[in-house]
């Protein structure tokens, strides 16, 4: 499938057969309370779902599933119990989002004047980085 162009909201935009610019959805958004809500509820169920698959890519799961395999040209199928492990991945985006304290990449280091300059100075007398 081709990567689609992100749309300005002036380009037309298909739906069912019908185009229609962006800009019509933003002014029914502002004028029509009861549309304006449904999308919010779109997105707000959209993103908890999202939650829900980052937080099992995080702890791993567990799912049933059905290997077909061909055995002397007969066809045999498995049911079988897959497991996928946790991603560090999806982990360090959970903590670093929502233990920021703790697990954020950004440290902070405070010094003083003096401090700084110590700190250069050594890292000079180091010698070149080669």
């Amino acid at each position: 499938m081709p990567k689609s162009k992100p749309l300005n909201s002036q380009q037309p935009v298909s739906h069912r057969g019908r185009k229609f610019c962006r800009g019509h959805l933003w002014r029914w958004r502002s004028s029509y309370e009861d549309f304006s809500s449904a999308l919010l509820e779109g997105k707000d169920a959209f993103d908890d779902r999202i939650e829900r698959s980052l937080a099992q890519k995080a702890t791993g799961y567990t799912f049933h599933s059905e290997k077909i395999m061909s055995f002397d040209g007969e066809v045999i199928r498995a049911d079988i119990v897959e497991h996928v492990p946790p991603d560090v991945g999806a982990i360090k985006l959970w903590l670093s989002n929502r233990r920021f304290d703790k697990w954020r990449d950004k440290t902070e280091v405070n010094m003083t004047g003096s401090e700084a300059f110590l700190a250069v100075l050594r890292a000079m007398s180091a010698g070149p980085i080669v």
